[in-house]
């Protein structure tokens, strides 16, 4: 971990809090770590609205019925954040459960050691970076597909409108050559001279290759 890492512990117990906030301290570098602390999903729903946490540690004390609810909170205010579940004893379902609804990972409660918590964290963090570079790249997959569309219904546009442009160009050289009377060749001019701009501007539309929305 090279970065500034911001980690919010959620737990019930005061001492359990404590423990796993000297064990982030002791096995991270302090100068590059920020540990906050929880002791509710209320408390941890306002920490994470107000700033970003890279690594949340969430014990998993509710009711089996509000558990996905809150990390489904959770991630909807902060997607790119990781999670990693502690489960007690004997409650290996509802952790996985937990996972499910976009923990990254979990371990049981007491049963394991500060650096396999690290090793856990690290890995959940690179989980949630490759999550972040994927759905990045799912973006710009998108937004090339939409620019594709895009200029080919431009260029279909353009190509539509340039045969009745050329039509009409057509037809006011032929009245220009048969016109009598100076006004009226004067009107049969202007509106050449108009079909040509706008033969000329679909010209630049359908060399346009990228586009974009401006407010």
């Amino acid at each position: 971990m090279d970065k500034t890492r911001t980690f919010l512990i959620v737990d019930a117990d005061r001492h359990t809090r404590r423990s796993l906030n000297r064990m982030l301290w002791l096995k991270t570098n302090q100068a590059i770590v920020c540990v906050l602390e929880a002791e509710n999903c209320t408390d941890a729903c306002a920490i994470i609205e107000s700033q970003p946490i890279d690594c949340m540690i969430f014990d998993n004390f509710m009711p089996t019925n509000q558990r996905e609810d809150w990390l489904g909170r959770f991630l909807a205010l902060r997607p790119e954040m990781a999670i990693v579940v502690l489960a007690g004893a004997g409650d290996e379902a509802s952790a996985v459960a937990a996972m499910k609804a976009g923990a990254c990972d979990y371990a049981i409660k007491g049963a394991i050691s500060a650096d396999a918590l690290m090793r856990m964290i690290a890995s959940s963090l690179e989980r949630t970076a490759l999550r972040r570079a994927v759905a990045m790249q799912q973006a710009k997959l998108v937004d090339a597909e939409r620019q594709r569309v895009m200029i080919e219904s431009l260029g279909a546009v353009c190509h539509h409108m340039g045969q009745p442009m050329t039509v009409i160009t057509t037809c006011l050289d032929l009245i220009r050559r048969q016109a009598a009377g100076d006004a009226l060749s004067g009107i049969v001019e202007q509106c050449r001279t108009a079909a040509e701009e706008v033969n000329a501007r679909l010209g630049k539309l359908q060399n346009v290759s990228f586009y974009r929305s401006e407010p």
